[in-house]
């Protein structure tokens, strides 16, 4: 589904990213690890297309989607959370997702209000959609809640609701449990397997090494922007670079 050949960022004299190769198979959980200033964050916004690469090419569904803008990698199918709230605080739960998915199928979401017709039967479905999501993710209860009422957890798990409004083929989760308590990890965490379990193919960021090695299949882990290991949560929580990398940050793979 997504192959990524030599992938390179140079920012002046510094490579923040590096020849890095990888690929996501459809209907992998693939955590994508390393110390702090890795280069994972960075790696993120090359496939969105936030930022382009020096060097190198990614590939999704077999095109060539180097260098596009982040809206077209979106209608691809690459959707991606991000590491802060990003909510409409003062909209509700429930219209944050209507708004998402108004921007993803192109229909103006103030058609829907003022005028009738096939409009209004789409924003039918809109709403059903939305309510499906939340069901899914956990907080159907909070739908009529204004979104900047929230509490962390359950705006880490609105943003998750949002990025599956778009869509995705390949979701990208950017530390979806910073700053959680062992609850909203436990929360996080089961939503994340059951994501998957529901066929989402997921890429995922995350320094919370325990919950990251119950959930991931597989790891690619990045070190001063190379890529220094690739496999099973085993085969990483034995291997010398991936212990000697995260020993010198003061962390722990396991």
């Amino acid at each position: 589904m997504l192959q990524v050949e030599r992938l390179t960022k140079n920012f002046g004299g510094l490579a923040a990213v590096s020849l890095v190769d990888m690929s996501v198979r459809q209907g992998e959980l693939v955590g994508l690890i390393g110390p702090n200033g890795a280069g994972k964050t960075t790696f993120f916004n090359l496939l969105t297309g936030y930022i382009k690469p020096s060097e190198g090419r990614v590939r999704f569904e077999g095109k060539d989607i180097t260098g596009r803008k982040p809206h077209r990698i979106a209608s691809a199918g690459i959707v991606r959370s991000f590491q802060q709230d990003n909510v409409f605080a003062e909209f509700t739960v429930l219209d944050n997702l209507r708004l998402a998915q108004h921007l993803n199928s192109g229909i103006n979401f103030w058609q829907t209000v003022f005028s009738t017709g096939g409009a209004r039967r789409r924003e039918r479905e809109i709403r059903q959609e939305a309510e499906e999501i939340l069901e899914l993710v956990g907080i159907s209860q909070l739908a009529g809640t204004a979104a900047g009422s929230l509490p962390h957890g359950h705006k880490r798990m609105l943003g998750i609701a949002i990025a599956l409004a778009c869509r995705p083929k390949l979701l990208l989760l950017d530390e979806p449990l910073a700053g959680m308590n062992i609850a909203e990890v436990d929360e996080t965490i089961a939503l994340v397997r059951r994501l998957w379990e529901n066929g989402t193919t997921i890429l995922l960021i995350e320094h919370n090494m325990r919950a990251a090695m119950s959930v991931c299949q597989r790891f690619c882990v990045l070190n001063f922007g190379r890529k220094i290991a690739e496999g099973t949560p085993d085969e990483i929580k034995n291997d010398p670079e991936v212990v000697k990398a995260y020993l010198g940050t003061g962390s722990s793979v396991a």
